[in-house]
């Protein structure tokens, strides 16, 4: 057991908790290094199309101004590069750290070995004033798979976070009163679709935290919260997950379908072949 008594008494009164030096440096560069290569791989692609983009303007300057240009000429780079993270070994390592587990499955009073589900581990990007993607007050149940147990993640990644950049915001303590009472709009592109009543939000005291690089929280699904709205100049990027009990009777793993954004293999099949 890697908490004590009194983290998971917190844990269960407040609906989370804050780990210190969590991850390690190593860690966290490799992951930066593997990020920082798929930037520069993106905007070495862009420059065989735009030819204003040239490469050594954007040495060390990758995760902000780079990724900022590469999202003013054409959104596919910055969307290619947010499906190729989450699946790099170097942030695989991250998620599937056993102290996480490890630390989860105490929380859910599970055994160290009892195996999980991840579900929707990513690595989310926020530009400065972007509310494309910014969330609204929500629980993760209507997100996920239904009726099943679970616990989240959200950590900063690359840079720290804080109120200025958007860190997480959460009630307090709203764990303990179940499924909050929702709304739903089904308007296509809407970030967070299920959102909690706004009199609902009333009754708590809500909290937001600045996090170091090398924290992490893990928090309850039912803890309302959101992610906060990025007013610095720089990208926030925050690593998300879910870890999800498989010996409950409503664990049914989803149908993972992936999708070839080019060609799919049975046309590559048939120009070889045809």
């Amino acid at each position: 057991m890697l908490l004590n008594s009194n983290q998971v008494k917190f844990f269960n009164n407040n609906g989370y908790l804050i780990l210190d030096n969590f991850f390690t440096d190593k860690e966290l560069d490799d992951f930066t290094n593997a990020f920082r290569h798929l930037i520069q791989f993106a905007l070495k692609k862009a420059s065989q199309i735009h030819l204003e983009i040239k490469l050594e303007d954007y040495v060390g300057k990758e995760f902000d101004e780079g990724m900022m240009k590469l999202e003013e000429i054409d959104h596919t780079f910055v969307s290619d590069i947010y499906d190729t993270i989450y699946q790099v070994p170097e942030f695989l390592r991250i998620v599937a750290k056993s102290e996480t587990t490890q630390c989860i499955n105490q929380l859910m009073n599970k055994t160290d070995d009892n195996p999980l589900y991840t579900y929707t581990s990513r690595c989310r990007i926020d530009p400065p004033d972007d509310e494309r993607r910014t969330t609204k007050w929500h629980q993760e149940v209507f997100y996920t798979i239904p009726k099943n147990e679970f616990l989240q993640t959200w950590a900063p990644i690359i840079l720290d976070t804080n109120s200025e950049n958007g860190s997480i915001e959460f009630c307090p303590g709203s764990n303990k009163n179940g499924i909050a009472k929702q709304s739903f709009n089904d308007t296509k592109g809407v970030a967070t679709p299920f959102v909690v009543n706004n009199e609902i939000i009333q009754n708590y005291k809500t909290k937001q935290v600045d996090m170091k690089l090398g924290q992490i929280m893990i928090f309850s699904s039912r803890l309302i919260h959101r992610s906060g709205q990025n007013k610095s100049k720089n990208i926030r990027y925050s690593l998300v997950g879910m870890y999800h009990a498989i010996d409950t009777e409503h664990f049914t793993p989803p149908s993972l379908n992936f999708q070839f954004k080019e060609i799919s293999p049975e046309q590559y099949y048939r120009e070889e072949f045809s």
